[in-house]
């Protein structure tokens, strides 16, 4: 639209720019979560990024952009079919990391009592960004022994935050229209993962909790594409595995919730 202005006005220049953005934010995040190619790369638009001095919108609406280009450095770096040497991928995963750190840096003193909607839905796409990354890293076979361990570790430390986020998000009236069902569903399964590892990265109440915690926050009909359509079964996989895993009733327990986010992880000390 900013090339074509003779076609269109000032408000729908920025009506287009804006809706643009859109696309571009759902089709980054989609393609993380499914891990496949975008849909749209860098070299087929030329649209600039929407401008506050243009336009109102919220913050969680600007940075959701830069999020965005977070995810598509993800899709590209880590998933790309092409081959990459093991030191080249931790390469790539540390300077994403530095990315998502630096973006972090304004949100560390996020207060779910006191700050916005907005804050915690920023914070809440940074971590989610994060738990992506990290499961490219700890699912790599190209990766040594050390390497996929602290990423797992530190992928069960985001999982707990990202589940702890939406505990405390959902309070506002408009956070369903947010909330990230397959975020929730790998929060849960990474955090199993880690138990069943033997990892000791949280205690079991604590990994008790979380699990109950995000399955509690899905949708019960709400299933893996690797499970059946019966809509009629009892309970998800997830739920009978956890359960097992735990040696635990997940249904028949209602645990204590803490609030807290656990330190973030430090990537200045990852094995080469």
């Amino acid at each position: 639209p900013t090339t074509k202005r003779r076609l269109f006005g000032e408000e729908e220049c920025i009506l287009r720019t804006n809706l643009w953005a859109i696309v571009l934010i759902h089709d980054r995040a989609t393609s993380l979560v499914l891990g496949r190619p975008l849909s749209i790369v860098a070299s087929d638009f030329s649209t600039p990024r929407p401008s506050q001095s243009h336009s109102d919108f919220s913050k969680h609406f600007e940075l959701s952009h830069v999020i965005a280009e977070i995810e598509a450095d993800i899709i590209n770096s880590l998933h790309s079919p092409t081959h990459q040497p093991s030191e080249a991928l931790m390469r790539n995963a540390k300077r994403i990391f530095q990315k998502l750190s630096k973006l972090r840096g304004s949100h560390l003193e996020y207060d779910p009592m006191d700050d916005t909607e907005d804050e915690g839905l920023c914070l809440l796409k940074i971590e989610v960004a994060q738990l992506h990354l990290l499961r490219a890293l700890f699912c790599s076979p190209k990766l040594n022994y050390w390497c996929r361990h602290k990423a797992l570790i530190d992928a069960i430390v985001t999982s707990h935050n990202v589940i702890m986020l939406h505990t405390q998000l959902i309070r506002f009236p408009d956070i369903g229209f947010f909330t990230c069902l397959s975020a929730l569903y790998i929060a849960a399964t990474v955090i199993v993962y880690g138990q069943i590892s033997r990892c000791g990265c949280l205690t079991l109440q604590t990994a008790t909790a979380d699990v109950w915690r995000a399955l509690e926050m899905l949708p019960q009909h709400w299933r893996s594409r690797w499970e059946g359509k019966n809509i009629s079964a009892s309970r998800p996989l997830i739920y009978e595995l956890a359960s097992k895993v735990m040696s635990i009733d997940l249904g028949s327990i209602q645990p204590v919730i803490s609030s807290d986010l656990l330190p973030e992880p430090e990537w200045d000390d990852y094995p080469t």
